[in-house]
């Protein structure tokens, strides 16, 4: 969109790394129209754009990510006339554009599930931002393995022709599993706060944003620097409220289904055999022909599944060998112990 936006310089040599010689502006919130002008434009070019926001436990991730989705799905940001008007004056600041209106607290998502129903039901060139917060499970990368995430991988292949926009919350960004982050994420996202040790404060309210550049030669992602700058606090927003209160809901039932759980789980791991197994059964319905695939191919191969998941081949035909010589001894066990209920103990 091209607009020109007036910022606040806060800090002049701000440090994007431990090197000194590594510096730049730290920029006020009004910054965060340039990145929705980015949003806007790749869109409009036919793109989509996947956010990975990570950062330390409390530092403002959830706001980050509701500002900017406030920002961004704002009606006076909408309307090119009443925006350049608002950006040509100087009294003005983000929530001029947050206060006019709500948001669907629908498209904020705890539940994978939840979040890929959104997906599924978002128009193509959709303006709403679609968000998972790390709240939500199977998208660590210790657990990729897990259907959830493998299932994600391959949504995101086919949604990124919607053109959508869409957020990740974790904790780090080496959470998301490398094939995964490196192959589908365009903006990362790091909240971070600053250190006052003459008022003996840690102000929260900060994000350095970077853009994936990726190598034409080898497979390396580098980070380039897009923005660094404040976002502001909107904790008094209703919407915000209701965000908090959603989320507050989650984590207790979550909370509650992990003390069932363990309190059900034995010795013998049962719960990490059911994602395995849940794993290895999405990996075989992947390798038939009837699986639908991007760009009209059909059924993945070894090769590609292998890829996706971060291992080698070999490692991948072990793995489905092991899980078929269970499935046998699986079956068998249910025989003999059919025959055991109907009084042929010796399984004759």
């Amino acid at each position: 969109m091209g607009n020109t936006v007036h910022c606040k310089i806060l800090d002049l040599k701000y440090p994007l790394s431990h090197s000194e010689k590594t510096v730049t502006m730290l920029l006020d919130e009004k910054a965060l129209i340039v990145l929705a002008d980015e949003y806007t434009f790749r869109r409009k070019n036919k793109f989509d754009n996947v956010s990975l926001t990570s950062g330390d436990e409390r530092s403002g991730k959830s706001m980050f990510t509701y500002a900017k989705k406030k920002l961004y799905e704002s009606p006076l940001y909408r309307d090119k006339e009443k925006l350049k008007e608002i950006l040509d004056t100087d009294n003005w600041d983000i929530s001029t554009f947050t206060n006019c209106h709500s948001i669907n607290l629908d498209e904020i998502c705890f539940e994978l599930n939840d979040y890929k129903e959104q997906l599924a039901k978002a128009l193509e060139g959709s303006e709403d931002i679609f968000t998972l917060d790390e709240a939500g499970v199977g998208l660590s990368s210790l657990r990729w393995y897990s259907p959830e995430q493998v299932n994600l991988y391959i949504e995101f292949q086919v949604i990124g022709k919607k053109r959508i926009t869409t957020d990740l919350i974790l904790p780090h960004k080496n959470d998301l599993n490398n094939r995964f982050r490196d192959r589908r994420v365009h903006f990362w996202n790091y909240v971070t706060t600053i250190r006052d040790n003459t008022n003996h404060l840690i102000n929260r309210g900060f994000v350095e944003i970077r853009e994936a550049m990726t190598d034409k030669w080898e497979m390396n992602i580098f980070w380039k620097p897009f923005i660094v700058c404040k976002f502001p606090d909107l904790s008094e927003e209703d919407d915000w409220s209701r965000y908090e209160a959603k989320k507050d809901k989650f984590i207790s039932l979550i909370a509650e289904q992990k003390e069932n759980e363990e309190g059900s789980v034995s010795k013998n791991g049962i719960l990490g055999n059911k994602y395995y197994n849940q794993s290895n059964q999405l990996i075989e319905e992947m390798m038939k022909p009837s699986t639908p695939r991007f760009k009209g191919k059909e059924g993945y191969t070894m090769l590609e599944i292998a890829s996706l998941l971060g291992i080698k081949q070999p490692a991948l035909s072990m793995r489905l060998k092991k899980w078929k010589e269970f499935q046998e001894k699986a079956i068998a066990r249910q025989i003999i112990k059919e025959k055991m209920i109907n009084g042929d103990e010796d399984g004759n």
